[in-house]
């Protein structure tokens, strides 16, 4: 092999000709915010076929009736109060500052039964990332755990 050809393989590889082309990231950042385009994607299913109807497609809500998702405090500041929020809706104690909310007209529905980890994990994801303009991603095992947590909060109301 001569100079000239090793010059030539040394410019392919860094123009990415006959290559993969990563941009210059690791196979593992690529691999991961593959999952995260993924999560995303199924977070903005779950905000639409869940959440939108309420907070509408711009995340903005109904002044007066449904608060607005952008840069609130719920998106902006702790995953758990957002993760428990989606989980318990208003049955969240948390969310109502202790108060037990039944018989309001207007009350965000818990949505423990109607959605899995994994979809729960997406839609905290999408919204924080939407409306909040935080980076941070949810994983499944994180809303595993809190789901067992607000489950005992259930168990808890309904002692009462």
């Amino acid at each position: 092999m001569t100079r000239g050809h090793i010059a030539l393989i040394f410019w392919m590889a860094s123009c990415g000709m006959g290559f993969a082309q990563t941009g210059g990231k690791s196979e593992t950042t690529v691999k991961a915010e593959a999952e995260l385009a993924e999560q995303l994607k199924l977070g903005r299913r779950q905000y639409f076929l869940h959440c939108a109807s309420c907070h509408m497609a711009n995340g903005l809500g109904v002044p007066g009736l449904n608060p607005s998702l952008v840069d609130s405090k719920m998106v902006r500041g702790s995953t758990l109060a957002l993760v428990r929020a989606i989980l318990l809706g208003s049955q969240d104690p948390e969310l109502n500052k202790g108060k037990r909310v039944v018989d309001a007209d207007n009350t965000m529905a818990a949505y423990y039964l109607l959605m899995n980890d994994e979809q729960v994990a997406a839609l905290t994801t999408f919204i924080r990332q939407e409306y909040g303009k935080q980076r941070d991603r949810v994983r499944s095992d994180y809303v595993a755990r809190v789901r067992e947590v607000a489950m005992e909060i259930l168990e808890e109301q309904a002692e009462e």
